[in-house]
């Protein structure tokens, strides 16, 4: 019964809110994360060009580190309908990621998954190039309804710790993931 014409709509534009090659002491605290868009071209792949480089329009988080980092805090967040909140990926030779927590966030509602930490083991990697993952700790967070909109190459998966070295999972929560 009403005027399209006269309908307001909101449309996400962005895919990846934070988005670094590196992050160093970084704690990101408090905050929400909401309505962050998906890549259109459904066909994709998540790699491009001879170097397997990361494309963002095909693996994009709310907050996304492809590359090297330390001491990365993410803690007390509201993540809703997003792609995917958290991924951090130390896909090149040489990047080295340590001391990640990522604790007490509630995330409801995502797309692609739900919280992505991986070394640089990829498929067509040769050993010597890959990235290292060191300490993870993923602690007490909330999950409803994650992964309903994988992409191609993805699960939907609500927790993914890829090769650390030392990891711990423990207190968190899932429901219809």
């Amino acid at each position: 019964g009403r005027n399209p014409n006269r309908a307001h709509i909101e449309a996400a534009k962005i895919r990846s809110l934070i988005d670094a090659t590196a992050m160093n002491h970084i704690h990101i605290t408090g905050l929400a994360f909401r309505f962050t868009n998906v890549g259109w071209d459904l066909t994709a792949v998540p790699y491009a060009g001879s170097q397997m480089r990361i494309r963002e329009e095909t693996e994009p988080a709310c907050i996304r580190l492809v590359g090297a980092g330390r001491d990365i805090r993410v803690s007390n967040c509201l993540f809703e309908h997003v792609n995917r909140p958290v991924r951090i990926d130390a896909r090149d030779g040489g990047n080295k990621i340590d001391q990640v927590l990522i604790s007490d966030n509630e995330i409801n509602h995502t797309d692609h998954g739900g919280i992505s930490i991986a070394d640089g083991d990829r498929w067509g990697h040769v050993l010597d190039r890959m990235g290292r993952l060191y300490d993870v700790k993923v602690l007490r967070n909330k999950f409803y309804r994650i992964g309903f909109g994988p992409t191609r190459y993805e699960q939907g998966i609500a927790i993914d710790v890829g090769n650390a070295r030392t990891a711990e999972i423990a207190g968190n929560i899932l429901y219809r993931c």
